[in-house]
């Protein structure tokens, strides 16, 4: 007599498990320090701030990471970088071209959650970019930056492969 479980219960076994740990796993999760969460969810969104002019930096939603290609003439440095109004980063140094690369994760509400990210089997988690600004705290303005998003694979606006 064979104790062994049949090959099909175990299969289903191994799969319940496996969504178990995926479903636990919502893509809301955070590699960031709770030190840095408190204090990017302390932001405060600079609602009253003045518009300086738009900026030709382009902010590109690649589902998981956010990349900024700077088709400026300078780097900016110590800037917030708002998502929706809502979700921010503290961004050293915006570099020229399009190197610049950011988990989406890594952008914080003031709830401390992460910027909503899809999940394995769990595609509507995503959330859309449709406005991104960049704020210097020390002039106290902001300027909107041009938002563009890649479904799936694609060129990017280098002609860079995703």
């Amino acid at each position: 007599m064979n104790h062994y479980p049949q090959p099909a219960r175990l299969l289903a076994a191994a799969l319940l498990a496996l969504t178990a740990m995926v479903g636990c796993q919502s893509g809301r999760a955070t590699n960031l320090d709770p030190q840095t969460v408190e204090h990017l969810a302390n932001l405060t969104y600079p609602k009253d701030a003045a518009y300086g002019p738009d900026l030709d930096i382009v902010v590109t939603n690649s589902r998981l990471q956010l990349i900024i290609s700077n088709r400026t003439a300078r780097t900016y440095a110590n800037r917030q970088l708002w998502l929706n109004r809502q979700y921010a980063w503290e961004i050293e140094r915006v570099e020229i071209g399009g190197g610049n690369r950011i988990p989406l994760t890594n952008f914080i509400n003031l709830h401390a959650e992460p910027f909503p990210t899809p999940g394995f089997l769990r595609p509507e988690r995503a959330a859309p970019i449709v406005l991104a600004e960049l704020y210097d705290p020390a002039t106290q303005t902001r300027n909107r930056l041009l938002v563009q998003t890649i479904e799936g694979r694609g060129t990017g606006v280098e002609g860079q492969e995703f």
